[in-house]
């Protein structure tokens, strides 16, 4: 199964009058023929022409998207590692993106699955952060410039199969196995392993010695301590420090309700594979 909920595809595309429109071609070619027969999934085409088209039609998303709505967003433009680059040459940067995207995540409940058919699409993730709200559920991208003769075979083979069986790995090797004749390296990240991953790096980062000790004089600077003398100091450095190193599952916990909408949304807990343990294994 695909292991996220979807009702509805949208096709966002931002093509110059030169390019082949791949967009387009997905959805008269493919979508709109796949969801004709159904009574559940629907798909949409969006051309947008500028920065104020493009977060137009993503309010227009977030608008109709609640618990029973469940989109999957298609991405079709030009893009770079800072973000991505519309039909007027607008340009959209990933960070103002990934905010509109944690506003829609959160309302289908952690739902949201993006595929972008854009060079370097997959630095949208490099965004994320542990102790904010997920931007989706999944994405499938690539770290690389990609040509539009490639993604359209993959494309178009990855939702013929999705849209058969609603099987996302599937899919997903169909899209890696077609060949176009093109190299290309897509990849599909999902939020958990996109948490454990960002997570333990935070973890790596945020809790060394160094760390600590200046977290400790930050303290001091604050509300200076008194102190018997320098043993009765050092004694209560090292139980600053333990009591640190305790509350790292305690934030552990904290930022996976977060991340995963868990006050919003507790059902989600039984998406989640993983344990604090794992994240030392």
């Amino acid at each position: 199964m695909a292991g996220f909920n979807f009702n509805k595809i949208y096709v966002i595309e931002s093509l110059r009058t030169k390019d082949t429109k791949t967009g387009e071609e997905l959805h008269r070619d493919l979508l709109q023929w796949k969801v004709y027969s159904s009574d559940v999934i629907q798909a949409e085409l969006l051309i947008v022409n500028s920065k104020l088209d493009f977060f137009e039609s993503i309010q227009k998303i977030s608008s109709v998207t609640r618990i029973d709505k469940y989109p999957i967003i298609h991405f079709e433009m030009h893009g770079s590692k800072e973000g991505l680059q519309l039909s007027n040459n607008d340009f959209v940067k990933w960070n103002e993106l990934y905010k509109q995207l944690i506003e829609i995540n959160t309302l289908s409940g952690n739902n949201l699955f993006i595929t972008l058919a854009v060079c370097s699409g997959a630095y949208l993730m490099k965004l994320i952060k542990p102790f904010n709200p997920s931007p989706f559920w999944g994405i499938i991208g690539s770290f690389d410039i990609l040509y539009s003769g490639d993604i359209s075979i993959k494309y178009q083979a990855f939702y013929d199969t999705l849209l058969e069986g609603f099987d996302l790995d599937k899919a997903f090797n169909r899209l890696k196995l077609v060949e176009s004749g093109i190299p290309s390296d897509y990849r599909i990240i999902r939020s958990n392993q996109t948490f454990i991953n960002v997570y333990s790096k935070y973890l790596k980062t945020q809790f060394t010695p160094e760390i600590i000790k200046k977290r400790w004089e930050n303290g001091l600077k604050e509300t200076p301590g008194k102190f018997i003398d320098g043993n009765d100091k050092a004694r209560k450095k090292a139980q600053f420090s333990a009591k640190v190193l305790r509350e790292k599952k305690l934030f552990f916990e904290k930022h996976k309700k977060i991340f995963f909408l868990l006050d919003r949304y507790p059902e989600n807990v039984k998406n989640i594979d993983f344990t604090f343990e794992d994240l030392h294994n």
